[in-house]
């Protein structure tokens, strides 16, 4: 099936499956992962939790179901699944 893609330099399952592998991890102290997330004034234009959840209460069932179905119809358009 994938021979049908016509693709230039296709990879293997195998490879597919263990990329990750390939890639150099590199293990953080506490101290670091504590000043990755402390507020930085470059962040201080993120919205703040409370303004996201007043967002997300705003929406009605009827809103929310029309989205669903929208989505739904999306992929049983553009999707092929094999």
């Amino acid at each position: 099936m994938i021979d049908k893609l016509n693709l230039q330099d296709p990879i293997t399952a195998e490879r597919f499956i263990h990329i990750d592998d390939e890639i150099p991890i590199e293990l953080l102290f506490d101290e670091e992962i504590i000043a990755a997330i402390i507020s930085r004034p470059e962040n201080d234009d993120i919205e703040e939790d409370d303004e996201l959840e007043t967002n997300i209460s705003s929406i009605s069932n009827k809103e929310a179901l029309s989205s669903l179905e929208k989505v739904v119809q999306y992929f049983k358009i553009h999707l092929i699944i094999f």
